[in-house]
């Protein structure tokens, strides 16, 4: 398997810091997220830092107990794999699917799916309407899609050097000719490559 940087542990934490800044996790988690991956990819070498695509979470986990050793407790070990593992499964599939990328968990329509009922409170309970806070709700927008309002998509596109860049308020029903003169403007701030 050939390595591809859209997949590498620099895209890696790139897309931490996207999904957490654009709210589409919590602050919390995106944070929570970068820490164990900054743990569980710091026993890794140059080579396999290139594409992440191969790695077996389990096998990681073992690896990073023998070389921690005593320095980790079983505990944590257990807090850094589960977060580990949910940032891992969230990246691949960002970074296969940008476009129809929806992080884990629950999505802005969950909370507006029953929206007259009421709302049960306790331990482990979801909210079933859209009584939330503004700021909450707006935590729990789980997908690349704006706001209904402002009727435009945030486009995230991984490109070279592991980098990712965001379309900003596309429309919805972009039509051809449209796309053809964003495209036009997009490759006339194309410098040169040099010829070989």
């Amino acid at each position: 398997m050939n390595a591809d940087s859209r997949f590498s542990e620099a895209a890696f934490f790139q897309f931490i810091d996207f999904v957490g800044k654009k709210g589409l996790v919590k602050d919390s988690k995106a944070s929570n997220w970068k820490s164990a991956g900054i743990q569980m990819l710091s026993i890794l070498d140059a080579d396999e830092k290139k594409d992440l695509r191969g790695l077996d979470v389990e096998q990681l986990i073992n690896r990073f107990a023998n070389l921690k050793g005593t320095e980790v407790t079983s505990s944590s070990l257990k807090i850094y794999k589960s977060r580990f593992k949910g940032a891992y499964i969230d990246f691949m599939s960002w970074a296969e699917d940008p476009v129809n990328y929806s992080p884990s968990g629950r999505t802005l329509s969950n909370t507006k799916s029953n929206g007259g009922a009421k709302k049960k409170k306790g331990p482990g309970k979801t909210p079933k309407s859209n009584t939330s806070p503004p700021s909450q709700v707006e935590h729990q927008t789980h997908s690349m899609v704006a706001p209904a309002a402002t009727d435009s998509v945030i486009f995230p596109i991984p490109i070279s050097g592991g980098r990712i860049i965001t379309i900003n308020n596309l429309p919805h029903e972009l039509s051809k000719a449209d796309a053809e003169k964003i495209s036009a403007v997009v490759r006339a701030l194309a410098i040169a490559e040099p010829k070989e």
